[in-house]
Formats: structure tokens, C-alpha cells, sequence
């Protein structure tokens, strides 16, 4: 069986279903599923599958485990005239790969008005989500958790409660992943005044394969699909892909069936303006941009910087251990940080010790029985190692 078939087919249906309206949400803090990063959110926020950057805290926590460097980023959201987002997030990846992160959604003040429509005067409103995270390797298999702290004010009003998202990221092969993610669980609720509203939870499943990978040219091509069942509201598919350049220049497009408003798709693009990957200092640029029909669209502009040399891939496929063959890491040098990449190498062998000369071996052959002979004489056993030159 190919198990690069099976994220390709998921990635392929996700393209291939015809998209069903489904309305907003109905649960208190839907502001708290806004799409972080640039680059996901090109990819009509389709993730859980792929999850190989810091901002994978949001989608799927368990993808913190695939960092190979320590990551930082920044990124800017105009959803609308008088509403804009704010998200950073830092990764720190080791045995037990580490990652916070801040979400914060600003309303500017707007006016209101009483049963007469006459204005009364302005209110304001803010929500905010910071997260902590861990995420752990284990064979082909990386696990993730994130605990997360969510507030939301309103005007005077102010609501919070604690929540927690939890995945699992399954490596097929070199090229091909799964993953699961829930989000928003642990049963909390935002409470305003006398009235109390569920958290937004939501289950996930995605998939991703790269193909057309060419090294040389620095090129690659990425196809994501994920599929979303919310607690309270109708189910829905995304999907997008990545096709990679000469390692600086990525671009990128997705869909959701799920259209609040608009058409419900999304394109970017990233800018790397270091041409090696092994360079111990990295910055990317990437940009999206979300349709939103007769509302305009969000764009989105971030940051990310990433330090240190790279790691090897430690990770196993699940491919490698059904063929039996484990690929060993290459071998580095002792660090701190991944001790786990060097402790284990094999170390070399001493040489075997060279074979005696037949000539001088005793023989173990049966003497025949008879009248003891005397012992050689010394010139006797050197004989066979004397050469005369004629």
C-alpha cells in the first residue's frame, strides 16, 4: 500500500466537494477562531495536516515537535476599517519542543444607540487568548498541548475562563502527513453578567504531501486538506496549497467550504531573504489575503525570524518501520539543546586482528603412531620465510 496516497486523496476531495453555506457560529468568543498567521490562513486555514511552523500552537500543537530551530513571529491582521488583529508566538524546540503565543483583537469605540436612535454615547471591545504549549516526538508520532488563558471585554464587561487544544501529528512517509486537533476543550465558559456562553470547541483532521520536490531548483509543491466538525455549527472542508522556488519565494491558495461572507477563498505569498536553509539566521516576509465579497477582505502581514543552525530530522516515518529500516540521524556535533542526535550514534569498531601465517600455525592433524621423532631444527621452520634472490 502507497501511504502517500492517502493525504494526496484527501487533499484532492478537499478541492473536489462542492461548498455548502454554513453560517457564523453561534457560541460566545467566535472572535477566538479568527485565523492566526499568514501563511495558514492562505491556505484557507487548512493546517492540522501540515503544522510545520510556529504558529502550528493555533492549529495543531503537536506540529511544535517538527521545529528544527528556534522561531519567533509577528504578524499584523486588518479584518476590518475599525477591527485589526494582533498575534505573536515564539518556539523553542528540543526533546520537549516549548512555544507561547498572544492573540489580541481590537475593536475601536463605535457609538450606540437606545430604543429612540438616539446616540448615548461610545463603547469599546477587546478579546485576547495566551497560550503555553509543549509538544513531544516519539518515533513517527509527535504529540502536543496547549493551555490557554481567554478573556473578552465588552465595554465594562469582562468575561475569561481557562480552555485547552490538544493533537497529533503522524508522519506516513518523507513526504506525507496526517494530523487531529481539538480545540477550545475543558468544558469552560465566557460569562457575562447573568449570561453564560460555551467556548467555540471544534474537532480536526488534515492531511498533507509534497510532490515535485527538486532539490537543485529549491522548488517543491505542498497540498493541504483539512476537514472541520464545530460543536455548534455545521461541519466544513478547506483546503490549499504551497508550490515553493528556488528556496526564497513561496506561493500560495486555498479555499473553505464555510463562507461567512464572500467567496470563502485565499492566496499569499512568502519572501525569504536567506537562500540557504542551513544559514544560522533566517527571515521570511509573508503576506494573505482573505475575500470577503461586497465587505472587502482581510489582509494579513507578518514577520518570522528564526536562530540557530538547523537540526537533523530526527524523525521516523511510519514507511520506515513497516520496510524494517530506521534511518539513522547523520551524524552532528554534541549539542546542548538535542542531546538525543549524538548520544546514540554508533560508534566505530576496533579493527579485527590480522589472521596468523599458515606457515607458522601448529597443525592440529592426528600424528601417526610410531617411534618419537627429535624436534626440527630452528633453520627448519625459517626456511619457508628465507628468499634467495638467484
Amino acid at each position: 500500500m502507497n501511504l502517500a496516497a492517502v493525504p494526496a486523496g484527501l487533499c484532492l476531495a478537499a478541492f473536489l466537494i462542492t461548498p455548502a453555506h454554513a453560517g457564523p457560529g453561534s457560541t460566545a468568543g467566535d472572535s477566538f477562531l479568527i485565523g492566526v498567521g499568514p501563511r495558514p490562513v492562505a491556505f484557507g486555514e487548512a493546517f492540522v495536516g501540515l503544522a510545520d511552523d510556529a504558529s502550528s500552537i493555533a492549529y495543531n500543537p503537536a506540529g511544535l515537535a517538527r521545529l528544527r530551530r528556534t522561531e519567533v513571529q509577528f504578524s499584523h491582521n486588518m479584518l476590518a476599517e475599525d477591527v485589526h488583529q494582533e498575534w505573536a508566538v515564539a518556539a523553542v524546540p528540543g526533546p520537549w519542543s516549548f512555544a507561547a503565543a498572544a492573540n489580541l483583537i481590537f475593536v475601536k469605540p463605535f457609538e450606540v444607540f437606545n430604543e429612540n436612535d438616539q446616540a448615548v454615547g461610545e463603547i469599546s471591545s477587546q478579546d485576547a487568548s495566551y497560550h503555553l504549549a509543549l509538544a513531544r516526538l516519539l518515533g513517527p508520532l509527535s504529540l502536543g498541548v496547549s493551555g490557554k488563558y481567554l478573556t473578552s471585554r465588552l465595554d465594562t464587561h469582562k468575561a475569561h475562563t481557562l480552555a485547552f487544544d490538544a493533537g497529533a501529528l503522524l508522519r506516513l512517509t518523507d513526504d506525507a502527513y496526517i494530523g487531529i486537533s481539538a480545540l477550545n476543550m475543558g468544558g469552560g465558559t465566557l460569562r457575562y453578567i447573568d449570561q453564560e456562553n460555551e467556548l467555540p470547541r471544534a474537532f480536526k483532521a488534515g492531511a498533507s504531501w509534497t510532490m515535485l520536490r527538486r532539490k537543485s531548483l529549491g522548488r517543491a509543491l505542498t497540498m493541504i486538506a483539512d476537514a472541520t466538525v464545530p460543536a455548534y455549527d455545521d461541519p466544513f472542508v478547506a483546503g490549499g496549497f504551497e508550490l515553493k522556488l528556488y528556496d526564497a519565494l513561496a506561493l500560495r491558495g486555498g479555499g473553505r467550504s464555510r463562507r461567512d461572507a464572500g467567496l470563502g477563498y485565499s492566496c499569499g505569498m512568502g519572501l525569504s531573504l536567506t537562500r540557504s536553509e542551513e544559514s544560522a539566521f533566517q527571515i521570511d516576509f509573508d503576506y494573505s489575503f482573505v475575500d470577503f465579497g461586497r465587505l472587502g477582505g482581510a489582509h494579513r502581514a507578518g514577520i518570522t525570524l528564526r536562530f540557530g543552525q538547523r537540526a537533523p530530522d530526527a524523525a521516523q516515518s511510519v514507511a520506515d518501520m513497516l520496510d524494517g529500516s530506521h534511518r539513522a540521524p547523520a551524524p552532528v556535533r554534541a549539542r546542548r539543546d538535542r542531546p538525543e542526535l549524538w548520544q546514540n550514534e554508533p560508534k566505530p569498531s576496533a579493527p579485527a586482528p590480522a589472521p596468523a601465517r599458515p606457515e607458522l600455525q601448529p597443525s592440529l592433524k592426528s600424528k601417526p603412531k610410531g617411534p618419537a621423532t627429535p624436534p626440527p631444527d630452528e633453520s627448519d621452520l625459517l626456511r619457508p620465510l628465507i628468499y634467495v634472490n638467484p
